[in-house]
Order: structure tokens, then sequence, then C-alpha cells
């Protein structure tokens, strides 16, 4: 009888573990092309009622809706900080003009694209351990999770969540780009396209440069297979990335040295207060995984100001729990270790030590997400599941998480229902509160407005910006003399151009004209250039027939703001003014 010679085991990272996959793959190919269309359409339906709704929140502070902003050359919107990302914006203003419908719809794009790449990364990482047929299953739960899960919507409707999106897109091409290199050692010409990736991630958000770690993690798990060997024998790569890594950081500490939302800077908030309460996020943002119930756009959480405060050292020891049971475990549960330190990684740029006011933001969990999606996606995989229930597992979860992410949708599709929402669950923060007063004034719900207003003086300090606000709401609701009060409150506070022009508005309708233009003579010498002063006195000169004084005016507002609506038509109203005497005169 012949005898055979026994072949060798082939190393974990190797790609002999698994000699049919990549055929069965390519037998696969149309079934996954055809699944990854239906996911397509489903995320497009799911984000489409976000998709008709109006740019929100921070969105405003873009450079697109600035004065002149949307006309400014390409090279003013790449000389500050995220140039990359601000590319993006300047591509889609340029395409599509201010329309914010576009500018989702591109979110929609990236955040698909980003799952393609999420699924390449977790098929290349699950066939190793789990082999062809549980590695594919497992590969598109983590994907559809990642596509679906309502956790999402705040990086995908929210214009400037794009940072999150289009930095995540661009670690995972860099990361997808390193995994498929086809050998142990990286050669030079990829070590090149995963740092121009890596490079063009740092450009829209600083926190892409985890990628370091991320792939250092991914070598010692797979190449060869906890062991270091893979990170020493890829120091192509590690070496350029490390080098762009620290001048990133570099020019991120000078930036933080510099804001006042975020940085070792900031007086309300030190690094070790910050610390112990992402101990506690942590976990918020696990549960908000698990049972996403209470999501909200403006989080009110409370400092912890010591190990004992609101369960910080509860939570402490509960991650170091689980950061030593992944660990111990790492060989017998590696998709699940994996998993979990994926996790860590990739939220630790936002959930460390460097301060940043708002303490809880769901869109830092976009990629943060997969980590966790795999480790269920490893539990999912050990009982022997027919393909019929797997099917049907992949199924639920598109629908369930694609069902909530649509009802999530419909609160970013308005700003009043956005605002709604925050302040319903964050009724003690001023912010939200603030802002819902502020819709509802926009949208003429006057009293309710003054209400809100009431409740944020008792909230916070006030400033001189909540009484400006305060007092147009009054002037909106026909309440002069209490928009005048507001006001004169606002001024004692800060002599500022806003509560002078708005003064000036208000005494114009009480019929009060020269002390309204000695008002904007006051908010000249402060601003000369503020839109609304210039508005306002082309408002008082027509009332009075001045009409070539209020053309001179308005045309002032128009070369400070093209885009001022209400300066053209008044102008337009100007122009049938003039015609209307002209032809009674003859």
């Amino acid at each position: 009888m012949k005898k055979f010679k026994k072949k060798p085991t082939p190393e974990v990272g190797s790609a002999a573990a698994h000699p049919q996959q990549d055929s069965q793959f390519t037998w696969g190919a149309y079934g996954f092309s055809i699944l990854a269309f239906l996911a397509a359409l489903l995320l497009f339906a799911v984000y489409q009622p976000a998709l008709g709704g109006p740019f929100l929140f921070d969105d405003t502070y873009l450079p697109m809706l600035t004065p002149n902003g949307a006309d400014q050359p390409f090279a003013s919107w790449v000389k500050g900080v995220r140039p990359v990302l601000m590319a993006s914006y300047w591509a889609n203003a340029r395409l599509s003009g201010l329309d914010p419908y576009a500018f989702k719809l591109a979110n929609v794009f990236i955040h698909f694209g980003a799952g393609i790449l999420v699924w390449l990364w977790v098929r290349k990482v699950t066939l190793q351990i789990l082999g062809h047929r549980d590695g594919l299953f497992a590969s598109a739960f983590v994907t559809l999770v990642f596509l679906f899960h309502p956790l999402q919507t705040e990086s995908v409707a929210y214009v400037a969540g794009r940072s999150e999106s289009l930095s995540g897109a661009l670690t995972l091409a860099a990361l997808v780009l390193f995994l498929y290199r086809g050998e142990v050692a990286i050669g030079w010409g990829r070590s090149l396209a995963v740092l121009l990736c890596f490079s063009l991630a740092l450009g829209v958000k600083e926190h892409s440069v985890n990628l370091l770690f991320l792939m250092a993690l991914s070598d010692y798990f797979f190449n060869p297979g906890f062991s270091f060997r893979g990170v020493r024998q890829n120091w192509r790569v590690y070496l350029p990335i490390l080098i762009a890594g620290l001048v990133g950081a570099i020019a991120t500490l000078r930036m933080l040295s510099v804001a006042d939302s975020a940085g070792f800077g900031l007086k309300e908030l030190t690094w070790n207060e910050y610390f112990l309460t992402q101990v506690r996020t942590i976990f918020g943002y696990i549960w908000l995984f698990l049972a996403p119930i209470g999501q909200n756009a403006d989080h009110d959480q409370a400092i912890s100001h010591s190990l004992l405060d609101h369960g910080s050292l509860v939570a402490l020891l509960g991650l170091l729990g689980l950061t030593f049971t992944a660990w111990y475990f790492r060989k017998q549960l590696p998709l699940a270790s994996y998993g979990f330190f994926v996790f860590l990684i990739l939220l630790s740029p936002t959930s460390s030590v460097v301060p940043i006011k708002d303490t809880f933001v769901e869109r830092r969990m976009y990629l943060p997400l997969v980590g966790l999606c795999l480790i269920f996606a490893h539990f999912l995989t050990m009982p022997r599941l027919s393909s019929k229930a797997r099917i049907a597992i992949l199924a639920t979860v598109s629908l369930v998480y694609g069902y909530a992410s649509f009802m999530r949708n419909e609160v970013w599709s308005s700003q009043l229902a956005f605002w709604q929402d925050a302040a319903a669950k964050s009724p003690r923060k001023s912010r939200p509160v603030f802002q819902l007063a502020y819709n509802q004034y926009m949208a003429g719900k006057c009293e309710e407005a003054l209400r809100g207003f009431a409740q944020v003086e008792k909230l916070e300090q006030p400033d001189y910006r909540l009484y400006a606000d305060w007092a147009l709401a009054a002037d909106c609701a026909g309440r002069l003399q209490l928009a005048l009060d507001k006001l004169n409150l606002g001024e004692a506070i800060e002599n500022n151009v806003h509560v002078h022009a708005t003064k000036a508005m208000i005494l114009a309708k009480q019929g009060k004209t020269e002390p309204a233009l000695n008002e904007l003579d006051a908010a000249d010498k402060i601003n000369p250039n503020f839109v609304m002063s210039h508005f306002y006195r082309g408002n008082i000169y027509f009332g009075q027939k001045e009409y070539d004084k209020a053309v001179q005016a308005y045309n002032k507002c128009l070369e400070l703001d093209p885009n001022h609506q209400a300066a053209r038509q008044a102008l337009a109203m100007i122009l049938q003014q003039k015609r209307r005497d002209k032809q009674g005169g003859k």
C-alpha cells in the first residue's frame, strides 16, 4: 500500500489554511452582488426621511453655509483643519449647490462604501478563524448590523457627521489594503498605498491615527497567530504610518491648545474627570448597541469628579475585568477577543483622557460598532445552525435594525422634530431647550418659544444671545415692550451689535424712527459689517419712502450676504413702487 507524506499544517494567517475559500467565494460572487444591491436599496429607503430634511445642528457652521462661503475658491476651503473633509464639502457644493439632500445623499453613498469595506475586512479575518461557511455568515452579519444599526444615523443623516463616515471609510480602505497583501511581509508599493489612505483619513478627522494600533492588533492575532512576528516583518508600513501619525498628533495638539470645545485647556473639565466619565460612557455605548432605545443627539451626562461619582469605580472595574477576560481567552475565543480590542482601540481617541466638552456622542460609535458586532458574530456561529436559520437571522437583523433606523431618521427630518426629541430627553440641559425654543420661534410658535427661553434662563447663566433671541420671540408674539426689556438685559451683559440691531428693529415697529437709527449707528460702531443692521436700516428708510437710502442699505446687505433673499425682495418691491409712483405722476 502506497504511503503518503503528511502535509505540513499551514499557519493560521496563511492562504493555504483554507484552500477552497477563494474558489468558493468566486462561486458566490453573483449571490453577493445581489445581496449588496438589495442592501443598498434598503439602506436608501431607511435614510429617506432624513434625506429630505434641512441642515441641522452644527451643519450651519460648515463653510458653505457661512456668508459667501460657497463662492470661496478651493484653496480657502482646504487651508485650515481637516482639508480632505472640507474638499468633500467643496465638491458637493460645486456639483449640487446648497441642496441639503445632495449632501446627505453623498453621506449615504459613503456609508454604503464603508459597509463594503467592513465586509472585506471581516471576511478576511473570519475565514481564517471560522472557515468558509461560518466566516461568510459572520461577515454578512457584521456588515448588515454596521449598515442598518440606528446608532449609525448620526454619522449619516447629519451632514457634519461625514467626518466620522468618511474618515471611517478611508481608514477601512487602508486596513483592507493591508490585510489583502497576499504575503506575510508587506511590500513598499502596498505600504505607500496604505499610507496614502491613512493620510487622507487623517485629513478628514484626527482620530484616524488609531489605524496603526488596529493593524498591529490584526498582525498579532492573524499573522501568523498570537505572535508579534508579523508586526516586526511589516516595519515598511508601520514606520511611515508612525511618522505620519506623530505629525498628525502634533498638529492635533496644537489645534486643541486653542479649541474651546476640546483639549487639556478646558476649564470646566479636567483630563481625569473626563476619563472617569468615559469609563461610564463606554458602557452607555454598549447598552445603546444592545438596545438602541433613548437615542439622543445631545445627551445630558453627569461628570464624574471622583471614582465614587455616578458609579465610575464599578464601571472602571468592569472594564478592566472585560479586558482581562478578553486577553485571557484570546486563543479559545479569538474573534470575540479581537472584536473587543477593536472596540477599545477605535473608541480610545474620544473616550480616554483628552477632554471633549460633549462627553457622550453617538456618532463616535461609527467604527467601534464593528468590534461589538464581531463579538456577537463569534457566538452566533458556535451553534450548528442550518442555512435557513442563518438566512432568517440576517433578514431579521436587516429588517429590525432597518426599521429602527428609519424611525430614528424621522427625528432628523426637520429642525423642530430634532430639537423636540433632544429637549424631551435632556430637559435639564440648556442647549437643546434653547434650540427648541429658537426653532419654535422660527416656526411661528411664538408663545411656546417664550416659555422655552424662560426655561433656559433657569438652566444656565444668561448671556446676551439668550436675551436677543428671547426678544425676537417676544416681537413675534406682538409683545414689543417685553422684547425691549429683554434687549436691555442683554445690553447690560454685553454691548453687542446683535442687541443694538434688534433693538432698532423693535423701536422702528413702535414708530420711534430716530431712536431706532441711533441704535443702528451704535451697532455700526461695534461691527460695520453686521448684515442685519443694514437690512433693518433699509426697512426704516423704505417705510419712510426714502427709497435711495433704502436701496443703498439693501445693497450693502447683499454685498455682505449675496444669499439674503429678504433684501432682494425688498429691492424688487422698491423698484415696483418707483414704477407705480412714476405712472401715477404721469
